[in-house]
């Protein structure tokens, strides 16, 4: 989000969209006038975090974060 709002003020494009897609998720966030949207608070594993974040949406499948070890 960061490199994307960069990107943006030296293309002089105000307004994007990054989009970051991992193994199993894909992340996506806007930049409005050249800067990354904030939030005040959001919900991780459903506890309330109360701090200002980077506003950032996420789409999964959640198959990366299942582990499996055999007894092999």
């Amino acid at each position: 989000v960061i490199a994307g709002a960069a990107v943006s003020v030296e293309l002089a494009v105000p307004d994007i969209v990054t989009f970051d897609m991992g193994g199993t998720s894909a992340d996506f966030s806007l930049i409005v006038a050249g800067e990354p949207r904030m939030v005040s608070a959001r919900v991780v594993d459903g506890q309330p975090l109360r701090m200002p974040t980077l506003d950032i949406d996420t789409i999964s499948a959640g198959g990366g974060s299942i582990a499996h070890i055999d007894l092999g």
